[in-house]
């Protein structure tokens, strides 16, 4: 039997994008991202719960995120789980991040509004446009 890695991720950008370099110099971005989750408890009162995700992009996603995206933003995010490690030599921790393969801004950010966006990696319309109305 085969298995699937695939996340579909829709959130609010934790703060403002970063670029910055691998020591083989592809541009990268962390993300940290906020998704909500409402439900009632036991008393019937309605809560929101934020669950936050850890997103890496690379290459030109990273280039046009850091330059379009700020904190608060909505994005779409495609992609897939992968493991990482990080820390000093006796405390290394170990972690999961979803890595974007496509990336789509949410229309109102200066992405979306920008003639730049067709240049996006991974880009393809956005489901949210007036082109493509939600049911």
């Amino acid at each position: 039997m085969g298995s699937i890695n695939r996340v579909t991720i829709m959130g609010l950008i934790g703060a403002a994008p970063e670029l910055k370099f691998a020591k083989n110099g592809k541009p990268f971005v962390k993300l940290s991202l906020a998704t909500h989750k409402r439900f009632k408890d036991q008393q019937g009162t309605t809560k929101r719960e934020t669950q936050w995700h850890s997103v890496m992009l690379w290459g030109k996603n990273a280039e046009l995120c850091s330059t379009y995206c700020e904190k608060g933003a909505p994005i779409y995010i495609e992609g897939h789980l992968a493991p990482y490690s990080k820390g000093e030599s006796g405390s290394l921790t170990h972690h999961i991040s979803i890595v974007a393969d496509q990336v789509q801004f949410i229309p109102g950010t200066k992405m979306a509004q920008s003639s730049d966006r067709g240049e996006f990696e991974g880009h393809s319309p956005s489901p949210f446009s007036s082109d493509n109305p939600l049911p």
